[in-house]
């Protein structure tokens, strides 16, 4: 066993199905995290919808006298003689990581690899794992640094935050063009975050979202995806899941999709019209979004991914 920050040593339990997760063990979860795609309902979804053929849950609770120290949902396949461990949330999600309170994180972490290691022939194969997080420096042997991603700071007032965001004048200026001609095609309507998301609107953004990406090897492209998606809007918007819009005409022209974590607004997908591309509605749609953001309480962007 590996000793705890706290009193007594590191226990290992193992749960091979997310949904018989005890209510202890969740709110553990969600009560340690403000990492998005690391709660529960967002898990609770991808282990519905994203569990790879082959592949069982694996989720490693970590425990020491006073009670749960560390959650790592995993999954786990065998390749021959191999066992193969993930963390869960590959292929939809950023910012994977182990679930613990920042003083067991060191012992939590060893743990679970002596964990795995003792299963040899083993591999555990960390995807996302930010370059901030703090468990980047504990993960021995060779980890390539992705990003750390890109954050903006909001300023508490939209001209001192556009300034220091676009600092070209010129870039301002053409912001300002394209806003305008949006506006000259009718009417330009702007929902900062909706609060229903039913079929009818999943379907808006997921025909939108098709029209941009067309042709690409986007992920988000296949049924399987938006199924995930109307499952996470069902659980978590209002809360973890944030949706804002912007319409022309009634019809949907741009699209944001994002998370919260506290109060920073992590984006997670986006898309516009590629029809109207030369007015920009993207771009328009960000600004107007970042001009909202600090009124409502938020204080940062995040960018994953860049």
């Amino acid at each position: 066993m590996i000793p705890s920050a706290a009193d007594g040593d590191l226990r290992v339990e193992v749960v091979d199905s997310w949904e018989s997760l005890s209510a202890e063990a969740m709110r553990f979860v969600d009560a340690r995290t403000q990492n998005p795609f690391m709660r529960t309902a967002w898990l609770a979804c991808w282990y519905r919808s994203y569990l790879p053929p082959g592949s069982s849950s694996y989720v490693v609770i970590l425990r020491n006298r006073r009670g749960i120290a560390a959650v790592a949902p995993m999954t786990v396949r065998r390749i021959g003689p191999v066992r193969l461990f993930r963390f869960a949330g590959h292929g939809v999600s950023n910012y994977l990581d182990i679930v613990a309170c920042d003083e067991e994180l060191p012992f939590a972490l060893a743990a679970l690899l002596q964990h795995i290691a003792a299963m040899r022939p083993s591999v555990l194969e960390w995807h996302d794992l930010n370059s901030e997080s703090l468990s980047f420096d504990l993960v021995p042997g060779r980890c390539t640094k992705l990003y750390p991603n890109p954050r903006a700071l909001l300023a508490a007032d939209w001209p001192t935050h556009f300034r220091a965001t676009v600092r070209h004048s010129e870039e301002r200026r053409r912001y300002v063009r394209h806003h305008k001609r949006l506006e000259l095609r009718g009417n330009c309507t702007f929902v900062p975050e909706v609060s229903t998301a039913g079929p009818k609107l999943v379907d808006e953004i997921r025909e939108l979202h098709r029209r941009r990406f067309a042709g690409t090897r986007n992920p988000k492209l296949t049924d399987r995806f938006w199924v995930f998606f109307s499952q996470l809007a069902d659980k978590t918007l209002g809360g973890d899941l944030v949706i804002s819009l912007l319409r022309l005409n009634g019809r949907l022209i741009s699209v944001l999709v994002g998370l919260r974590a506290d109060r920073t607004f992590v984006s997670y997908f986006h898309a516009f019209e590629p029809s109207l591309s030369r007015d920009s509605p993207g771009h328009v749609h960000l600004m107007l979004f970042q001009d909202y953001l600090p009124s409502a309480g938020w204080r940062a962007l995040d960018l994953p991914n860049g």
